[in-house]
């Protein structure tokens, strides 16, 4: 007589199917003579090999890297902004300070390439004096200072005319720690200390010390206005960012 096999129903609760699973073979004659266990199942889900284990960590640590290599492209770039919107607000803010307060306000490059300076006019002292609430100096910070791209033929200011030097006022350039002084007069307009019924034009390029072109920002000032912008370099080319 044939060996008759005796079953048992496993539900795969992973597949959702229902398996015949023999356990063993009973033969009539002789009673149980084989006993024969099946684990397809587990055969099914056995673990990962060395190699796929290794395989898998390569692929996770290369993912990681360029992850951390996008955060910090991130991070610089946000840093960028940062700066120079940090300059473009010390200059709308000393417009405002010299319309409001109905004083002159100056605009000072001290040496080192990373700070602007602001004072306000003082009638009593007959002198420049320091702003005592909400003072709009403004210092440089990770790694950012006045300084032009790296060479690139042909790049003009953003607002046009030659880019000889990160700062350039009614177009000559401006050398931080010389003593220059530029002033907003009660009017708005943006003029230089010793001629100010004549408006200028600035220019004020910032980016990474040694140079990296992906965060090179501009700001520049209409001096017949004291309108502000921002400029971002892309493609070799100023663009204007808002």
């Amino acid at each position: 007589m044939p060996h008759m096999p005796l079953i048992l129903w496993v539900t795969d609760m992973t597949r959702e199917k229902t398996a015949i699973i023999p356990l063993f073979t009973v033969n009539p004659r002789d009673g149980v003579n084989v006993a024969r266990v099946y684990d397809s199942h587990n055969r099914r889900q056995s673990g990962f090999s060395l190699l796929e284990l290794v395989i898998l960590l390569m692929i996770i640590g290369t993912l990681s890297f360029l992850a951390v290599i996008g955060a910090q492209s991130i991070l610089t770039g946000l840093r960028a902004n940062q700066a120079m919107n940090e300059v473009a607000g010390c200059f709308r803010e000393a417009r405002e300070l010299a319309r409001t307060q109905n004083r002159e306000v100056s605009i000072q490059f001290p040496e080192g390439g990373t700070r602007i300076d602001v004072r306000i006019w003082d009638n009593a002292i007959n002198g420049w004096t320091n702003i005592e609430k909400r003072d709009p100096s403004v210092t440089l910070r990770n790694g950012y200072e006045f300084t032009l791209p790296d060479s690139i033929p042909g790049l003009n200011a953003p607002e046009g005319g030659a880019l000889t030097s990160p700062i350039i006022f009614d177009g000559n350039e401006v050398e931080p720690g010389g003593g220059d002084r530029f002033n907003f007069i009660p009017d708005g307009f943006l003029t230089t200390e010793d001629d100010q019924d004549s408006p200028i034009n600035a220019t004020i390029v910032i980016g990474l010390t040694g140079g990296d072109n992906r965060y090179a920002r501009a700001v520049t000032i209409l001096g017949a206005t004291g309108r502000t912008r921002v400029f971002h370099l892309k493609s070799g080319a100023w663009e204007r960012s808002r």
